[in-house]
């Protein structure tokens, strides 16, 4: 954390120092300050980002704001950020290209996502910035490893270790070959899985981080038992057999056409270029098709084989043209479902309007949807525009502590101590309430999902929870759901996560997990030996902001139950809570459609 001294006026530093304290916070991962920091920057800096070329403060401070909201996983401000960027050159438009690469990749729009990520690699390539450089490798990684593609990430994150060793933070070092040991695993290679996570444990236990040093020493012991058994891993075979249509592969030729025509090899360019558009051909991907396209004219037009590179570019306007067929008939099919839907709109109207009694409905709920989006954002504006104020007061709060730390007593210190706890508090409801009014915002694609899987996903994201808590859970389903694999993962999270909380001192934790299909719903019932709920509070429990238990018993915002409820209403659903049959604990009964289409609510 870096230090203040309390004699400097925070509002006289000029923009060059206030840059400086900005990109070492930055680089070191210390984040906490860093709002406090931009609060002071901003109103210094031109809000005309078009001018950020002529601007040399305003480039490093949007340099340095990119990777700080990425770092901080801000992605909503990272979103509007990238939006008001314009196209640029060096250090910034590779930052640009990364963070809409990231977000892309959080938005499940993964082609798009590595398009942008491999774009910003050859704009790195071209900088001397090796920690610039080592953040794309990472990214890239992480992207391929995401979508299972585990040789590539292995490739990724063993060049950074590799090249970029001397500029890494030691916390990033044992990341990397945790995850390196995951993705090694994974790979059936045991014996290098191992050694990366001894390397992991070797670091975690010199910066005494004992969850993750206990993480990786299990993960270590699992890689280490398959090495002894010989057992290999479904994996590798699964990455022999991976079907070469497939977008990330043709891709990977697209960027490897890029280099070799930055290089000079057009030959070897052209023919990655063709690899790449048999699979875009293959999987009718017309984006992908014209870049390789593209490239073959410019590599054929470099080589002065000018008669191939007219052949290449009436191909490359025939593929232009029919994709602008293809949108002029969708916008026509789309002009005239809205026309369909305008005329049945008009003929339902009017037959409504025929009773009294249905225009007085239709009013209400009108009205009723306007209350609604107002609070929805009005609790998002409070919960993102309070935390400005608040970390300023938990960060002052620090400097006058230690300001003030040798002249008062103990006990008066303490004061600053229950401030800080007070703001530690409030940022948890904010970021409860921002999280409850922006579900909606992240509805996700609907699809049919096995339950078993949604529930592997919340056991996987509760993994530490679930090893240190020693917890039993037994799964018997076979089910199919329908809706969005992300929220019912959130769902199934946060009542696991509440099993595992309110579990009761002397017996060892149970959840039970079983589901069945009637007529079109899926019921599926989760059951725990917990603490329970009195009866007369179960109707509370799902209301935003209520607390049964005492805060220093059992910590949290109040918010799971209340999140969850709003995940089961967006699919069409029902949640009710009743005693286990045992008398011991409690069961979440929750009904999901398993086919069809949910509506927006």
């Amino acid at each position: 954390m870096i230090k203040y001294s309390s004699q400097i006026d925070m509002k006289s530093e000029t923009v060059d120092q206030l840059l400086d304290q900005f990109e070492a916070l930055a680089s070191k991962g210390k984040i906490n300050l860093g709002p406090a920091i931009i609060s002071q920057i901003e109103p210094l800096m031109d809000s005309d980002y078009e001018k950020v070329s002529q601007n040399p403060r305003l480039y490093r401070y949007l340099n340095t704001l990119i990777q700080y909201l990425i770092q901080s996983r801000e992605f909503e401000q990272l979103n509007i950020l990238i939006s008001r960027l314009p196209h640029t050159s060096g250090e910034l438009e590779v930052r640009r290209l990364m963070a809409v690469g990231i977000t892309n990749g959080r938005r499940q729009l993964h082609t798009n996502a590595l398009l942008h990520l491999l774009q910003s690699e050859r704009k790195a390539g071209a900088l001397s910035n090796p920690m610039l450089s080592a953040q794309v490798q990472i990214n890239l990684g992480t992207l391929y490893a995401s979508l299972h593609h585990y040789e590539q990430a292995e490739k990724r994150y063993e060049l950074v270790l590799d090249k970029y060793r001397s500029v890494l933070q030691n916390h990033t070092k044992a990341a990397l070959h945790h995850n390196l040991g995951n993705i090694k695993t994974a790979l059936s290679k045991f014996e290098s899985a191992v050694s990366n996570f001894e390397q992991a444990s070797s670091i975690y236990t010199s910066l005494e981080l004992d969850q993750l040093l206990a993480f990786s020493e299990v993960l270590k012991k699992r890689a280490q038992l398959c090495l002894d058994i010989t057992t290999s891993f479904s994996a590798s075979q699964e990455m022999d057999n991976y079907d070469r249509s497939d977008p990330i592969r043709y891709i990977e030729h697209l960027n490897q056409a890029y280099l070799a025509m930055a290089h000079g090899a057009f030959e070897s360019s052209i023919q990655e270029a063709k690899m790449c558009e048999q699979g875009a051909l293959k999987s009718k991907d017309f984006q992908i098709q014209i870049e390789a396209l593209k490239i073959k004219v410019e590599c054929y037009k470099k080589a002065n084989n000018y008669k191939d590179a007219l052949d290449q570019l009436e191909a490359l306007k025939a593929v232009e043209d029919h994709v602008s067929n293809l949108k002029q008939k969708a916008r026509l099919i789309e002009q005239e479902v809205q026309f369909k839907m305008a005329a049945k709109e008009k003929e339902i109207q009017a037959l409504m309007k025929e009773k009294a009694l249905t225009k007085e409905i239709l009013l209400r709920n009108r009205q009723l949807a306007d209350a609604n989006e107002d609070l929805r954002q009005f609790a998002y504006v409070v919960s993102h525009d309070l935390k400005e104020p608040l970390r300023m007061i938990g960060a002052y709060t620090q400097l006058i502590k230690r300001h003030f730390k040798e002249g008062i007593d103990h006990e008066k210190l303490s004061y600053f101590d229950f401030v800080n706890g007070g703001v530690n508090r409030l940022n948890e409801l904010l970021d409860a309430l921002s999280n409850y009014s922006t579900l909606q915002s992240r509805f996700g694609e609907f699809e049919s999902v096995l339950v078993q899987d949604i529930i592997e996903d919340a056991k996987q994201n509760l993994q530490v929870a679930i090893e240190e808590s020693a917890v039993e859970i037994s799964l018997k389903t076979s089910d199919i759901v329908y809706g969005s694999r992300m929220l019912l993962t959130i769902l199934v999270q946060n009542l696991l996560h509440n099993a595992i909380k309110f579990r009761a001192s002397g017996r060892k934790p149970q959840v039970s997990i079983t589901s069945e299909r009637k007529d079109s719903k899926v019921l599926l019932h989760i059951a725990d030996n917990g603490i329970g709920i009195p009866k007369n509070q179960m109707e509370r429990i799902f209301v935003i902001f209520q607390r049964l238990n005492r805060r220093d018993l059992y910590q949290g915002t109040g918010m799971g139950l209340a999140i969850s409820k709003k995940i089961v209403q967006m699919h069409d659903g029902e949640i009710a809570v009743a005693a286990n049959q045992n008398g011991k604990g409690t069961i979440f009964k929750i009904t999901l459609p398993d086919q069809g289409k949910i509506s927006s609510k």
